[in-house]
């Protein structure tokens, strides 16, 4: 038997500190890190905590220096974080700190100098590299704080969201970073007496809670990062590798708090992901089961056949509160059912918690990406709480990005089965990668009781999954390999035999008349000199499961002897192109013929699945046709004493890919629970002339009829003034069924609206309010109060809130050019001397625009609040630059003509008309005596350099910065008003 490892581990717990903000979960947390490690059996573990005043930088690297000195190069360190981070000012010499700023933990103040408290990265970073160099340990160091600036993506969304939220982070008296120190105050200064960039690395993992521009918090006196993190190793009894363990935490969280933790390996990253975490060795066959007792059939897991369970596998039945506990079960004869087992186990009490880990399983774990499009964090994390929580093994949810080698996080990409989308008050599934091919008819979360019914379509389709990818690893020694010969015929006027290569099939649909159809003949042989007994199980692509190719579902099959698979009694199997591949534009799709085969007669009749309700068509314009989810037929016991698997994949090619008639085309636009998915299939956003996304233009590739082609102009006009709308009218409309939602309307143009590539201003308020968006991309200040939409809106909907984006277009679009000067004025050195007079003109008429729209507003509506922004700081682009000579600009190029050089000039006449914008709103807001009814949410500074998708656009990071800023501002107004 291996010698157990010993861990060593230092947990630093700060929520009292001297002069800063107190925390309240922290000690908490490294209570709870404590008892997982000592509950461990996996290891030996040693402790030393350093709590509230003991945890003062002196004792910090002290507990480097010498208690963790004492490991030894097989065992393993722990370094665990738990209190507020923040940021230093860096020296120079450091490029890459792009940001110009070092994270810090925060130590007790026992003092109030600076670097009597602050513990900077830098100087982790030589603690590490020294205490790696003593004890070539496995060294690990999670960090339950966050290092963000005031500016954050999830700050104020989190807060929204849930109550008794703390941010894990300090600032300096000024309320920003803390000032830089001089060198000879760092703790390497002894060691490396001269600034330098050179500062050693040692080999270790780095857990964080989050990324740099994220806030860390804790809620109701837990950290949210430290509970998942425990949540997730408990889950799987620390059997997990730190790539797992990272895709695993990173969908948790970005689920339930949009806060994405990161898993850092300097050296080595590619191996070490792969290690388990702590460095314990992974078993890849043991699985965590529930142990329950059954009133009628007493102690159960809820596993079973279905997970491969079988009457070898081995079963240890450990108590959650005692781990050290260990019982051993025994599987009952005939006990193994389809999804769950009945066993036996002396000294089991009913009031306690168990867990058994289960050996030998053949299980093959879904792979599920969790992909929140505009749920909020109460109700994603609800949804996915519920689904983890019967995942038991059969599906998991991972993280699908990875990056390696990288100075912030790293990870290798781990590939998924099926993304799991919850949008507009919905969840469907999709391939990876593929976002507008539903595979399922979206199943509705808000305002119906359907958690039932998602749980049950997934663990359906894990199922199905299973069943698929079904075989068996302990095969007598009699068994054969692929005993089936399996023989496909199309049987048409030229009968064509199809190739079967590696368990593929290619079939090929015939056009008769306007349809596409044909007909197979499948003729299976039996090759053996063995009578075989075998079953045919037939998996659409609807997730269902059926036997009825066969008469007897279990058929015995004499040595050497064929028989045709039939429908209803014929041989000639008939197919048939459906509506959802026409319609979804799918190349292909496969479906499976699995066979189980044995040599003595089973029971399959478990396996049958019945198919899950299809997407949505134009077959349900007419008359919307709903089927609810029955699942798996249980409580039918399946072994066998010898069976293998035979598998072969049938690929049908779509002969209708990539051609659409714009009579089908325009159905599926006009139909609501289409459009989102068919314009996104069939077409692309391009940029008109005044860098607005309003051109919509078939992606290439697609086929038009020539005779039609005036008919698909007619369609791309009504997508360019309607179709976003319309969606998002939709979306509103769904998810206005949660109580919980603020109502709010919305006026205004592209930062508000940019179809398909960005996820604009509004996209990001849906996780918290129901949204009805009246903007249109390219749209003008003046033309809003031409169509006053909103007016009536606001009064339909009860809505308390108004946000408008307007004025963007007024002072930097198509009018730019002619705000300019020919040459500037030689007498004033501001930026307003390249400006002309027309656009102080148009301040003016903007100013007299927003007076009206407000005015009318509040007089109508005396409890409603709006909010205006005022843009942020585009940066026009150099068309000077070789490498911009081939992109499109909208302001940048203007200025050039003019003459108005180098480029940072450039960029201070814009951020001069873009002051001269705000300075306009607010004053008009005090000189009307708005300040009441208006909020002007200044989006100034937000977007950084390099968060811009093109002269006038952020990215959606970018996007999702000054959305946090909506949100921190809509909410102090709704609590101040109790709008809730």
């Amino acid at each position: 038997m291996a010698t157990q490892k010993n861990v060593f581990a230092l947990l630093i717990g700060i929520d009292k500190y001297k002069n800063i903000n107190n925390l309240h979960g922290c000690v908490n947390d490294i209570d709870e890190i404590e008892n997982y490690l000592y509950l461990n059996k996996n290891f030996n573990v040693t402790i030393q905590k350093l709590i509230n005043n003991q945890a003062t930088r002196k004792e910090i690297i002290n507990g480097f220096e010498n208690y963790l000195s004492e490991a030894k190069e097989n065992d393993t360190i722990l370094f665990y974080y738990s209190g507020h981070g923040t940021q230093e000012r860096a020296d120079s010499i450091w490029k890459e700190e792009t940001d110009g700023l070092l994270e810090c933990l925060v130590c007790y103040d026992e003092t109030n100098k600076v670097s009597d408290f602050l513990l900077a990265d830098k100087e982790l970073r030589f603690l590490i590299a020294e205490l790696y160099e003593r004890t070539h340990a496995h060294i690990v160091t999670i960090f339950d704080c966050c290092h963000s600036g005031d500016n954050t993506r999830n700050g104020a969304l989190v807060e929204a969201s849930f109550k008794s939220v703390i941010k894990k982070i300090v600032y300096d008296k000024n309320g920003g970073p803390f000032p830089q120190r001089q060198w000879s105050e760092f703790l390497f200064s002894n060691s490396i007496k001269e600034p330098t960039s050179n500062i050693p690395q040692g080999v270790h993992v780095q857990l964080a809670a989050c990324e740099s521009n994220q806030t860390a918090i804790e809620i109701a006196g837990e950290g949210v990062f430290t509970k998942t993190l425990i949540k997730v190793l408990k889950g799987c009894g620390g059997n997990i590798s730190y790539n797992v363990l990272r895709s695993r935490l990173r969908q948790y969280m970005r689920a339930s708090f949009e806060q994405t933790p990161r898993v850092y390996i300097p050296i080595n990253a590619s191996k070490i992901l792969d290690y388990g975490f702590l460095n314990i060795s992974i078993d890849s066959k043991k699985m965590l089961a529930e142990v329950t007792k059954n009133n009628k059939n007493g102690w159960q897991l809820n596993v079973g056949a279905i997970h491969g369970l079988n009457v070898t596998s081995g079963v240890n039945i450990v108590n959650v509160e005692d781990p050290t506990k260990i019982f051993k079960a025994k599987i009952r004869e005939n006990g193994i059912f389809i999804d769950f087992t009945l066993i036996d186990a002396e000294g089991l009490e009913s009031d306690k918690v168990y867990k058994a880990e289960v050996l030998g399983l053949l299980t093959q774990e879904l792979k599920l990406e969790f992909k929140n499009h505009d749920a909020t964090l109460e109700e994603a994390s609800k949804l996915f709480n519920e689904l983890t929580a019967t995942a038991c093994g059969s599906f998991s949810f991972r993280e699908v990005k990875g990056i390696e080698n990288n100075e912030k996080d790293s990870g290798k990409i781990e590939v998924v089965d099926y993304t799991f989308h919850v949008r507009s008050g919905e969840v469907f599934i999709t391939l990876p990668k593929d976002p507008y091919r539903p595979l399922i008819r979206p199943i509705p979360y808000i305002g119906q009781s359907n958690y039932d019914n998602i749980i049950g379509t997934i663990q359906h389709i894990s199922r199905w999954h299973f069943i698929k990818n079904l075989q068996n690893t302990n095969r007598g020694k009699d068994s054969f390999d692929n005993p089936l010969e399996i023989k496909i015929t199309q049987t048409s006027e030229n009968t064509i035999i199809f190739p079967i290569n590696n368990d593929f099939a290619s079939i090929a649909y015939e056009k008769k008349g306007n349809d596409w159809s044909g007909t197979i003949k499948i003729e299976i042989t039996n090759t053996t000199h063995k009578d075989l007994y075998f079953c045919a199980l037939y998996l659409t692509k609807e997730f269902q499961c059926f036997l009825d190719l066969l008469p007897q579902r279990v058929q015995l099959l004499e040595a050497g002897k064929s028989i045709s698979l039939s429908i209803n009694g014929s041989e000639n199997i008939e197919l048939e192109l459906g509506n959802v591949e026409k319609e979804y534009n799918w190349p292909k799709t496969i479906e499976t013929l699995k066979f189980i085969i044995s040599t003595s007669l089973f029971e399959a009749e478990a396996l049958t699945l019945d198919e899950l309700p299809k997407p949505f068509t134009s077959d349900d314009i007419e008359e919307l046709t709903t089927k609810n989810f029955r699942g798996l037929k249980i409580n039918k016991a399946i072994e066998s004493s010898s069976w293998i698997t035979q598998t072969l994949n049938l690929e049908f090619i779509n002969p209708t890919y990539n051609r659409i008639s714009a009579g089908l085309l325009n159905k599926l636009l006009q139909y609501e629970e289409t459009v989102y998915f068919a314009s996104r299939l069939y077409y692309e956003i391009k940029l008109d002339k005044f860098g607005q996304p309003t051109i919509w233009e078939l992606k290439k590739g697609l086929i038009i009829p020539e005779d039609e082609k005036g008919l698909y102009d007619d369609i791309k006009i009504f997508l360019g003034n309607k179709y976003e709308t319309a969606i998002r009218k939709n979306r509103y409309e769904k998810l206005k069924q949660d109580p919980s939602r603020l109502r709010v309307v919305a006026e205004g143009d592209s930062w508000f609206q940019y179809p398909i590539q960005l996820q604009d201003i509004v996209d990001q308020l849906y996780k918290r309010y129901a949204v009805l968006s009246l903007a249109e991309a390219g749209d003008t200040l003046e033309n809003y109060l031409k169509k006053r939409e909103y007016v009536k809106a606001i009064g339909d909907e009860g809505s308390k809130i108004f946000l408008v984006s307007g004025g963007g277009n007024d002072v930097l679009g198509k009018e730019f050019q002619f705000f300019l000067k020919d040459e500037p004025d030689r007498d004033d050195d501001s930026p307003k001397r390249y400006l002309t007079q027309k656009f102080f003109n148009q301040l003016e008429k903007l100013e007299r625009l927003y007076v009206e729209m407000f005015s009318e507003l509040i007089s109508q509506y005396k409890d409603l609040h709006i909010f205006v922004h005022c843009y942020d700081y585009i940066i026009p682009l150099d068309t000077t630059i070789s490498g911009n000579k081939k992109k499109t600009s909208w302001s940048g190029k203007f200025m050039i003509e003019k003459k108005i050089i180098p480029q940072t000039e450039r960029e201070k006449l814009i951020s001069y008309i873009l002051d001269q914008f705000a300075e306009k709103i607010k004053s008009l807001i005090s000189k009307n005596n708005f300040q009441d009814n208006v909020t002007l949410i200044d989006t100034r500074n937000l977007v950084g350099r390099n968060n811009w998708s093109d002269e006038i656009h952020p990215t959606n990071i970018g996007f999702e910065l000054i959305g946090n800023k909506f949100i921190e501002e809509i909410e102090k107004i709704a609590i101040k008003k109790k709008y809730y």
